[in-house]
This record gives structure tokens, C-alpha cells and sequence, in this order.
């Protein structure tokens, strides 16, 4: 009986022997299968955890007051699109007074404003 495989079997749910679909015990234990049941597929011994840690608060105000033109604090704390957004601007437009000016202004708000990571966690 063991190693039916053209689909016609059903398991026992007592012993787990393998019967012909056709039959309502199970010819092993005597035990009632009344439905089919599917082949058992084996589950990961372990389900792998992502563990986001959130940012530091202080390093991010200290990146945010010494290199907040550069949008390098907004880079540390997962805000890629912002942080590269201003790191862009001062590439392009450092020799003029203003954007950068605008950058650091932006920058001071920045460390203000923002309290939580990239990733919607709360900076500790």
C-alpha cells in the first residue's frame, strides 16, 4: 500500500499510512479517513526575522548641524530620497550663495522637525 503516487490516496489522520482514496478506513490502524489529505511538505525549522533597529537621535542632530548641506543626516537615517535630493542641489549649485544658505536652512529644520527614521521608527 505504501507509495501510492497517481494522486488516488488519502493519509490516515490516526497513523498517517498511506490508503487508495476509495477506501473510508484506514487499512493499517482501523481509523476513519473521511476526506482526502494532502502530501505533508515540510515547514523551515526557523522563519527569518528582519530586526530593524532605529537610529540614533543625537547623531542624527549632530550630522544634521555639521553636514546638513550635504543631506548626509537624512542619508544615516534611511530618508535616501531626501538626503539625496540635497546632497544633488549642493553639488550643482555650491558656488551660488543662496541654495546653499537655503540647504543649511532646510537642514537646521530638518533636525527640528523630523523624529522618526526612514523605516517609521522613532529616533531614541
Amino acid at each position: 500500500m505504501q507509495g501510492l503516487t497517481d494522486g488516488s490516496s488519502r493519509f490516515c489522520y490516526y497513523c498517517g499510512f498511506e490508503n487508495p482514496n476509495n477506501y473510508t478506513y484506514c487499512v493499517n490502524c482501523r481509523g476513519e479517513n473521511p476526506t482526502p489529505v494532502q502530501r505533508h511538505v515540510p515547514q523551515p525549522l526557523f522563519t527569518p526575522m528582519v530586526v530593524a533597529i532605529p537610529k540614533s537621535r543625537s547623531t542624527y542632530i549632530i550630522l544634521g548641524l555639521l553636514f546638513g548641506w550635504f543631506g548626509l543626516h537624512n542619508l544615516y537615517a534611511k530618508r535616501n530620497n531626501v538626503g539625496a535630493v540635497q546632497l544633488i542641489l549642493f553639488l550643482m549649485f555650491f558656488w551660488t550663495l543662496i541654495v546653499p544658505f537655503i540647504l543649511v536652512v532646510w537642514s537646521i529644520v530638518d533636525v527640528i522637525t523630523v523624529k522618526v527614521d526612514g523605516d517609521g521608527l522613532t529616533m531614541r
